[in-house]
């Protein structure tokens, strides 16, 4: 990917980084530009299994979803005792990603995905089985600490794709995700029926067939040229927390890392919020609300499976994220300004495609400046951001539209995307290069 025109100095503890440097040539998948080598085809076969593994462990998530509150009530439980539980599994996840993503780094991707879909399966046998709160609550943590296919499935990715097609790697991976996320509730709305059981063990179906899919048709990664690592954290030479910061301390991860956080703060706190407005000012209803979701769902399923890799390579990462946040800015401005109900699908169509550019754009921009030593660490702390932005954007929103100013969660989550254009706009970038100068 050619530089833009302006990039800033670097910080004095950052090393200047080429896009030589940062794009090493690797065994790649070229997205079909000319035949595949001997070296490309375990490669190509390997983000096949990574993709449907990352979608069917996505599915069991889905299937506790809409059982959870009716087991819950079963149990004589509480509508606290149930929101402890939905967020139980969550915080385990956010807790285990920089983790995961570590060891990785140390161990190899290939033996964690050996391991982390078996705590996953575990979890939710232990759901199955439970006769009371307490053992729902340890299940849902078990589950929620093994939640990292999806996670060792893109850092996995990061070590046998060309850096110029990362970017759309991620996007395929977080699109099974997608469907996994659509197939699982309507699963899981099918089994209740038939008992707590009968969820966890349908559950628990998910991860195994991630685990089997590893075992069976997994290559495993072939290592890549290996450039001088661009994070200080070397497994075994430093703690995690250490090595974390450390690495902040370079401007161009720093830029990445914000537009993480801050992109998932304000998406979240967007969607929390746009019903209710919709809903007071135009009279939306839950079952046209649900179709603004379905819209959503499905221009993110095809931009990130289908299309954002040929968009990395025509326009560039960094120019996506620009593109992206102001995307999800223009949506956030036109919320409380929408006409009538027959321009509301302009709000679900803006914020999909900016949304759906810009996080696969940021994690890949994240984990190719950490170079390819610190792939998982970057993934990991990736995962991180995003999470610690999905719990507080809500809470954040919620209390700006309630106690100070309804259109407040709108505006100022504009200027937040806004400000993340701007942050992201001058950092260097990274474009595959032309089929004949391949």
């Amino acid at each position: 990917m050619t530089s833009l025109d302006a990039v800033p100095a670097l910080d004095p503890q950052e090393t200047p980084v080429t896009d030589e440097a940062a794009a090493p040539p690797a065994p790649a998948h070229h997205g079909g530009r000319g035949p595949a080598t001997t070296s490309e085809r375990p490669a190509r076969a390997g983000i096949g299994v990574l993709v449907t593994a990352a979608g069917a462990d996505a599915v069991a998530m889905g299937v506790i979803l809409p059982a959870l509150p009716f087991i819950v009530i079963a149990m004589h439980g509480s509508a606290f005792g149930l929101g402890i539980l939905l967020a139980a599994a969550s915080v385990a996840t956010l807790v285990a990603a920089p983790v995961w993503g570590a060891l990785a780094d140390r161990y190899g991707t290939r033996r964690l995905l050996l391991i982390a879909p078996l705590v996953a399966a575990a979890g939710h046998v232990v759901f199955a089985f439970s006769t009371n709160y307490p053992t729902l609550f340890v299940g849902r943590v078990v589950a929620g600490l093994g939640a990292a296919v999806a996670l060792l499935a893109q850092t996995h990715a990061a070590r046998i794709v060309a850096d110029a097609d990362r970017a759309g790697v991620i996007g395929r991976v977080t699109a099974a995700q997608g469907v996994g996320n659509i197939v699982g509730p309507a699963l899981g709305g099918l089994v209740l029926s038939y008992g707590t059981i009968a969820v966890g063990l349908t559950a628990a179906a998910g991860p195994l067939v991630a685990w089997l899919l590893t075992v069976f048709l997994l290559p495993a990664a072939e290592p890549r040229p290996a450039a001088e690592p661009r994070l200080t954290a070397r497994p075994g030479r430093q703690r995690r927390l250490t090595a974390m910061v450390t690495a902040l301390r370079q401007r161009r991860l720093r830029r990445a890392a914000t537009a993480i956080l801050v992109g998932w703060l304000c998406f979240t706190g967007y969607a929390t919020v746009l019903p209710v407005e919709l809903a007071d000012r135009l009279a939306i209803t839950a079952a046209t609300y649900g179709v603004i979701i379905a819209i959503s769902g499905v221009v993110a399923v095809v931009v990130r499976g289908l299309l954002l890799g040929r968009l990395v390579r025509a326009f560039g990462e960094t120019r996506l994220m620009v593109g992206g946040a102001a995307l999800i800015a223009m949506s956030m401005l036109l919320a409380p300004v929408v006409p009538a109900g027959w321009a509301v699908p302009v709000l679900p169509l803006t914020w999909a495609l900016g949304a759906s550019v810009l996080f696969p754009c940021a994690v890949a921009e994240m984990s190719r400046i950490a170079g390819p030593d610190s792939v998982g660490l970057a993934m990991g702390a990736a995962a991180m951001l995003a999470g610690i932005g999905s719990v507080a954007g809500p809470l954040v929103a919620g209390t700006v539209r309630t106690f100070l100013w309804a259109p407040g969660p709108f505006v100022a989550g504009a200027a937040l995307m806004l400000a993340v254009a701007a942050l992201v706009e001058p950092g260097p970038t990274v474009r595959a290069p032309p089929p004949a100068a391949q």
